[in-house]
């Protein structure tokens, strides 16, 4: 809970400065990548937990692409 309302404010912040309507929050449904996944509506990222790395994807926008570069990223280590 704490999560979304931090993301909340800056989501507010850049749908003023874009026009386009952002939706609520983050996301922590990736349950196939790493030990723990969140995707962030604020910036369009994805934060991949494996181990005690914390890898972070950022392009593409498409987030089963982010999801399939940070599995490929894992799979190397």
């Amino acid at each position: 809970a704490i999560l979304a309302l931090l993301v909340c404010a800056p989501a507010r912040a850049q749908e003023a400065a874009t026009g386009k309507e952002i939706k609520e929050g983050a996301y922590s449904d990736i349950l196939s990548v790493g030990d723990e996944a969140i995707w962030s509506v604020t910036n369009g990222a994805m934060s991949v937990r494996h181990k005690n790395l914390i890898i972070m994807v950022i392009s593409p926008d498409d987030k089963r692409t982010q999801a399939a570069i940070a599995t490929k990223i894992i799979g190397l280590l």
